[in-house]
């Protein structure tokens, strides 16, 4: 019996250590400061346009953007590119608003455009952030194509590999 009731205050003991430091990092998720939770947010959608999951990158639209129509206009748009990778340039906040800059590396599928790209393409653009109920998305505007000569939105990073 004894032996029985000590298992018992031993697995309690364990139950409450687990609940104790599940909610100790839950505290510590809501410590970061907002540029930070920008970063690790801006950072999780690229990583899914990497992995080429749409559907996914698609949920870090902000809510009023999360139409059908949208939702097929953004997967089929960016069905048109694989990325390759990212770099996170540059954060301005400004309250519940940031602006991103980032670069991309991508490559265009495969007859999209009548000429075959030999090397993938590198490109810088600013992207608008917005924060909801302390969640960071990205602001949902009217669709733009991705080369759009808007000087305040694209910068061209000439390709290391060309002279």
């Amino acid at each position: 019996m004894k032996r029985s009731l000590f298992d018992f205050f031993c697995f309690a003991v364990i139950i409450c250590s687990f609940a104790y430091l599940s909610a100790c990092s839950h505290l510590s998720k809501k410590s970061l400061t907002p540029e930070e939770a920008l970063r690790k947010r801006v950072a999780a959608y690229w990583e899914t346009l990497i992995a080429g999951d749409l559907e996914e990158a698609f949920m870090f639209i902000e809510p009023k953007g999360q139409k059908i129509q949208n939702r097929s206009r953004f997967t089929a748009g960016m069905s048109n590119f694989i990325f390759l990778s990212y770099n996170i340039e540059d954060i301005k906040l400004k309250g519940d608003r940031a602006s991103v800059r980032v670069k991309r590396t991508f490559n265009l599928q495969p007859g999209l455009i009548p000429i075959e790209m030999k090397e993938p393409a590198i490109q810088t653009l600013t992207d608008p952030w917005v924060r909801i109920n302390d969640i960071w998305y990205a602001a949902y505007g009217k669709p733009r194509p991705p080369f759009l000569n808007d000087p305040k939105r694209l910068q061209t990073t000439p390709s290391p590999l060309k002279p």
